[in-house]
C-alpha cells in the first residue's frame, strides 16, 4: 500500500513509500522501510529489518542479526538475539541488551541499561547514566560508574574499579589489584588493600582501613575506627580506636587517639594521656618467657627483693627504708652500711698488721700456751697494743686463722674468706650505687659498629658511628650526626646542624626541621614532612611525600608534575586566608547571575531597538486618491534581523479644488513597539 509498495514475500505486508516486504511473513511500515527478513517486522521511516525473525520500531531503526530487535529511532541490534531499546541506542554483541538513549552494548551477553551507558566486553553489565563496564564480566551500577578491567564491581554514582577490584559506594574508587573499596569517597590503591568507611584509605599493598577517614598507608597495615592512621612508614602497623595514630614499623596504637611512634611497640595511649591495662593475667616466669607480667607478679618479686635487704614494703608496694647497725652507728641504705664495714675491717686489718710486725722483732714478748686451756697467749706479761709477725724477710702470712666472730663486741681475727666475702658483696654494691649516684653528663649508646660519640654536654648518642657534638645534642641511628646546639637527628644517616632531622638520610640545618626518609630541610626556618620531601628555601615548607619547595615563604604539597589538591579547607576569613572551591564557585556563580541579567536586559534593549525599526519601516505610505472624495488605504510589512512587523495607512481627498489629503496610519514591530501618524497633504 503506497507509491511504489513492494509486498514480494509470501504473507507479506508493505505501507508505505517504497517500502518492501519480500520474504515471507515479513511486515514494512514507513515510507523506504525495508523487511528482507523471513518473519521480520519494521516500522518506521527508513528502517529495516534484515535477517530472520527480526524487528525494528523508529524512524532509522535497524535489527540486522537474526532473532535481533531494535526500538527507538535510530536504534541499532546487530548481535544474534540482541536487543536495542532508545533512540540512537546499540546492541552489537550476541544477546547483548541496550536500553536507553545512547546506550550501547558490544560485548556477548552484555547489558547496558541507562543513557549513555556501555558495556564493551562479555558479559559485562552497565547499569546508570553513562556507566561503563569496560571489562569482561565487570560490573558497573549507578550514573558515570566504572568499571574498566576483568572482575571489576564499581556500584554508586561516579564509583570506579579497576585491576579486578570492588568499589561500592559514591566516589568510592579501587585501584589496585584485587582491592575493595566500600562507603562514599572510599578509596583502595594498594594490591589486595581494602577501604571501608566513608573517605577510607587503603594506600599500601595488603592494607586494611575501617571507619569514617581511616587511612592506612604502609604495607599490609591496619586502621581500624574513626579518624584512624598508619603512616607510609609503618609498615604492619596497626591503629584501632578513634584517632590512633601509628608511625612506626610493626607499632600497634590501641585505643581513641593512641599513639605508636616507637617500632615494635604497643601504645594504649600517648604522651599525657597514658592509660593502665587491667585485668592481666600472670604471665609465665622463666627464662625464655616473653609473657607480660602483671602488678600482683611484680609486687611480689618487690617483696623479695625487700627481704633480701632486711626490710618491708610501703602499701604502694614502695620498698621501706633498711636500718643497718655497724659499730653502734644505724645506717639506711646498703651502700653506706657496706661502707662502714669495709672501713671497720680495713682497720681491724690495720691493727693486725702493727700486731705482727711487733711479734716479729721480740717487742712485745714471747708467745705462750695455757697447758690446761690450750691458749696461746702472745705477750700476754707486757704491755703495748699491737702484735707484729713480720721478720727480715718481709711480712709473714697468719694462716690457719680460725673465722672471727663478726658483731659489735666482738674483738676476734677475721679471716681471709671472710674479708674475701665482705669484700666480694661491697664491690658489688658500690657499683650499683656509683651507677645510680653518678652525674654524667652525656650518654651514648653504641653498636657492633664504629663507637658512638657523645661529646657535648647533656648530650645523647646511639648507634654505630652516631655523633652528638653540641650542648644538649641528640644523635640516635647508625651514622647519625648532630652538630649543632640543642640540634636532633634520628634515623639512619640523619644529619641535624643546629636544627631537628627524623628519618633515614634525613638533613636539616639552618633551624629546619626534617621529618620522613630523605627528607632535606636546608632552607632557614625551613620545614620538610614526608618522604623525601624538600625546602631549600628561606621559610618555606614541603608537605607530603616527594614535596619540593625552592621558594621563600611558601607551602608546597607536590611537586612540578606530581601536585596535590588541598581538601577539606574552611571557608577564608580574613584577607590573607585561602579561599576554598566552594567560596570561588560562589563569587563566579554572583559575577554569572549579574552578567545574566545585564545579558538579559542588553537582549530586551536590542529586540525592543529592533523592534522600533521594523515598525518604522513597516509603515505604510502615504498615497494621493485619483479623485476628490476618494479614499485609499495601504498596507506595508517589513522585516529587520530576525523581527517583523505590519502597518496601515489610509489617506482621503477633500472635495477641494486643490488638491488636498488627510492621512492618518499605524504600524506594529511586535510586543509593545507602536507607530501612530497623521497629517495633511496639498498638491501644488
Amino acid at each position: 500500500m503506497g507509491n511504489h509498495a513492494d509486498a514480494a514475500g509470501a504473507y507479506s505486508v508493505a505501507v508505505g513509500f517504497l517500502s518492501s516486504a519480500s520474504q515471507s511473513h515479513a511486515t514494512a511500515v514507513g515510507a523506504t522501510s525495508n523487511a528482507s527478513g523471513t518473519d521480520s517486522t519494521v516500522v518506521g521511516y527508513g528502517s529495516e529489518a534484515t535477517a530472520a525473525q527480526t524487528s525494528a520500531f523508529g524512524s532509522y531503526s535497524s535489527a540486522t542479526a537474526q532473532q535481533a530487535s531494535a526500538f527507538g529511532n535510530s536504534s541499532t541490534a546487530s548481535g544474534t538475539q540482541s536487543s536495542a531499546f532508545g533512540a540512537s541506542s546499540t546492541a552489537t554483541g550476541v544477546a547483548s541488551v541496550a536500553v536507553g538513549y545512547a546506550a550501547s552494548a558490544s560485548g556477548d551477553y552484555a547489558i547496558a541499561f541507562g543513557r549513555q551507558s556501555q558495556a564493551t566486553m562479555q558479559s559485562a553489565l552497565a547499569i546508570g547514566q553513562s556507566a561503563e563496564a569496560t571489562g569482561a564480566d565487570s560490573v558497573a551500577l549507578g550514573s558515570d560508574a566504572l568499571a574498566d578491567n576483568s572482575g571489576a564491581i564499581a556500584i554508586g554514582s561516579s564509583a570506579q574499579a579497576h585491576l579486578a577490584g570492588t568499589a561500592v559506594g559514591r566516589t568510592a574508587h579501587a585501584y589496585g589489584d584485587y582491592s575493595t573499596a566500600v562507603g562514599q569517597a572510599a578509596a583502595a590503591t594498594g594490591q589486595g588493600s581494602s577501604a571501608y568507611g566513608y573517605t577510607s584509605v587503603a594506600g599500601a599493598t595488603a592494607a586494611s582501613a575501617f571507619g569514617w577517614n581511616a587511612r592506612a598507608n604502609a604495607v599490609d597495615s591496619t586502621a581500624l575506627g574513626f579518624n584512624t592512621n598508619v603512616s607510609a612508614a609503618a609498615i604492619s602497623g596497626v591503629a584501632i580506636g578513634e584517632g590512633a595514630q601509628t608511625t612506626a614499623s610493626n607499632a600497634v596504637a590501641l585505643g581513641s587517639k593512641s599513639v605508636a611512634n616507637v617500632a615494635n611497640t604497643i601504645s594504649v595511649g600517648s604522651a599525657g594521656k597514658e592509660r593502665r591495662i587491667v585485668n592481666v593475667a600472670a604471665g609465665t616466669l622463666s627464662s625464655t618467657s616473653t609473657d607480660v607480667v602483671n602488678g600482683g607478679q611484680l609486687y611480689t618479686a618487690n617483696q623479695r627483693v625487700a627481704a633480701a635487704f632486711g626490710t618491708t614494703l610501703d602499701a604502694g608496694g614502695q620498698m621501706v627504708a633498711p636500718s643497718y647497725m655497724i659499730q653502734g652507728v644505724s645506717y639506711n641504705n646498703v651502700g653506706s652500711a657496706f661502707s662502714a664495714v669495709n672501713a671497720a675491717l680495713s682497720s681491724t686489718a690495720t691493727s693486725i698488721s702493727n700486731l705482727q710486725t711487733q711479734i716479729d722483732n721480740g717487742s712485745i714478748g714471747l708467745v705462750q700456751q695455757n697447758s690446761s686451756t690450750k691458749v696461746i697467749g702472745i705477750g700476754s706479761s707486757t704491755d703495748g697494743t699491737v702484735v707484729d709477725v713480720s721478720g727480715t724477710s718481709g711480712n709473714r702470712t697468719v694462716t690457719g686463722v680460725a673465722a672471727g666472730a663478726v658483731d659489735a663486741t666482738s674483738t676476734d681475727a677475721v679471716n681471709g674468706s671472710q674479708l674475701y666475702a665482705t669484700n666480694q658483696t661491697v664491690a658489688s654494691l658500690s657499683a650499683t650505687v656509683a651507677g645510680i649516684a653518678g652525674t654524667t653528663q652525656y650518654t651514648k649508646v653504641n653498636s657492633a659498629g664504629a663507637a658512638a660519640n657523645a661529646s657535648g654536654t647533656d648530650a645523647i648518642a646511639i648507634g654505630g658511628n652516631a655523633q652528638a657534638t653540641q650542648s644538649g645534642s641528640i644523635a640516635i641511628g647508625l651514622n647519625s650526626a648532630s652538630t649543632g646546639t640543642n640540634a636532633i637527628a634520628i634515623g639512619t644517616g640523619a644529619v641535624a646542624t643546629g636544627s631537628v632531622a627524623v628519618g633515614a638520610a634525613a638533613s636539616a640545618g639552618n633551624g629546619g626541621a626534617a621529618f620522613g626518609d630523605g627528607a632535606v630541610a636546608t632552607g632557614s626556618n625551613s620545614a620538610a614532612l614526608g618522604t623525601n620531601a624538600s625546602a631549600t628555601a628561606a621559610n618555606s615548607v614541603a608537605i607530603g611525600t616527594g614535596s619540593t619547595n625552592t621558594v621563600a615563604n611558601t607551602v608546597s604539597f607536590g611537586s612540578a608534575g606530581n601536585e596535590r589538591r588541598l581538601t577539606n579547607v574552611a571557608a577564608g576569613v580574613n584577607q590573607t586566608d585561602a579561599v576554598n572551591v566552594g567560596q570561588l564557585q560562589s563569587a563566579v556563580a554572583g559575577f554569572q547571575s549579574q552578567i545574566g541579567s545585564l545579558q538579559s536586559e542588553i537582549a530586551a534593549n536590542q529586540q525592543e531597538a529592533r523592534r522600533g525599526i521594523v515598525a518604522a519601516v513597516s509603515a505604510a505610505p502615504v498615497l494621493m486618491p485619483s479623485a476628490r472624495g476618494r479614499t485609499t488605504v495601504a498596507v506595508n510589512a517589513g522585516y529587520y534581523r530576525g523581527q517583523s512587523g505590519v502597518g496601515i495607512g489610509i489617506s482621503h481627498r477633500l472635495d477641494w479644488t486643490t488638491p488636498t489629503v488627510l492621512f492618518g496610519g499605524y504600524s506594529n514591530g511586535g510586543g509593545s513597539e507602536h507607530i501612530g501618524r497623521a497629517g495633511m497633504a496639498v498638491e501644488f
